[in-house]
């Protein structure tokens, strides 16, 4: 900004971000919850090389993550999730 110009003060400034909201949190610990459910219950189907192995990174864990954020976006989607 220049000189001279009013700026609002830094407090305001952060109450606009908010960059964590309980709706958030809700949001995200739905689709993990979801999405674990859906590849857990998928998972005696999958090929050995889609299932997860504890403390490796495989591709069972890249189907995982794949199957919360499918979630994340359909939950997104939907009314429940949104503001107004």
């Amino acid at each position: 900004m220049h000189p001279g110009m009013d700026c609002p003060p830094e407090d305001a400034r952060m109450a606009e971000r908010r960059p964590f909201t309980m709706r958030k949190f809700w949001h995200s610990l739905a689709a993990v919850l979801l999405g674990n459910a859906l590849y857990f219950g998928l998972d005696r189907y999958l090929p050995p090389a889609g299932r997860h192995v504890p403390y490796k990174i495989d591709w069972g864990l890249a189907i995982d993550f794949w199957c919360c954020l499918v979630f994340y976006g359909l939950l997104a989607r939907l009314k429940w999730f949104r503001r107004g």
